[in-house]
């Protein structure tokens, strides 16, 4: 089971974690293809997340 946020991984936009660290990296479906800047970028994070 993989799960990023209460809803999705959106919940994590509005934390005090986003805004220094964006998405966490356990929510990636490939750690290998994230980096800090798609994390910190909801739209490229939506194609490299697990969506709930």
């Amino acid at each position: 089971l993989s799960c990023c946020g209460v809803q999705n991984y959106t919940n994590w936009s509005t934390s005090p974690y986003f805004l220094e660290h964006g998405i966490p990296p356990s929510c990636c479906m490939n750690e290998t293809d994230c980096n800090p800047q798609d994390l910190h970028n909801l739209t490229v994070a939506a194609t490299k997340v697990n969506q709930k």
